[in-house]
């Protein structure tokens, strides 16, 4: 009886260890044309490179790591106010940001100088932010803080939620 309703009953499936999220997030951000296995075996070829040529002891606790240094803090709302256009910023969540960081990690080693496969240049690129070299995925990271900043005197203009 109690498998009666079994297709009808929501589960929650937003809570997800780190470990499969980044995992899951970094494959989904890989993918090109649609190949999946490819971005999979892509990925996994990354953790292999961390742990067999850089010797790192727990390859997705480092990815964890590195891209929680990349992680911006905030997002931004566009908010028009007397014809002028401000950008306010607002707190992001855990999820939100640590997907928009592993973007900007992977744009960042895809537009790395050099002629060495996709995978060792993201192997590279996770290296160096761990090592504390700015990168162009550090780099937007600084900018939005930075950005957030200068726009923090307009929060005025965005509206109290009542509770």
């Amino acid at each position: 009886m109690e498998f009666k309703n079994l297709k009808n009953k929501k589960y929650n499936d937003n809570i997800i260890s780190p470990q499969k999220f980044i995992c899951k997030i970094f494959v989904g951000s890989i993918i090109k044309r649609g190949n999946k296995i490819r971005s999979f075996n892509n990925f996994f070829y990354v953790m292999i490179l961390l742990s067999k040529v850089y010797n790192v002891y727990d390859p997705v606790n480092f990815i964890i790591s590195t891209v929680d240094k990349v992680r911006p803090r905030i997002a931004f709302v566009s908010k028009k106010v007397a014809g002028i256009v401000y950008k306010l910023p607002r707190f992001m969540s855990l999820y939100k940001s640590r997907s928009v960081s592993i973007r900007w990690i992977i744009m960042s080693a895809t537009n790395r100088n050099s002629y060495e496969h996709f995978t060792q240049k993201l192997a590279n690129e996770l290296m160096d932010i761990n090592r504390g070299v700015t990168t162009s995925a550090v780099k937007k990271r600084n900018d939005a803080h930075n950005l957030a900043r200068s726009n923090r005197p307009f929060l005025r203009y965005l509206k109290k939620r009542k509770k």
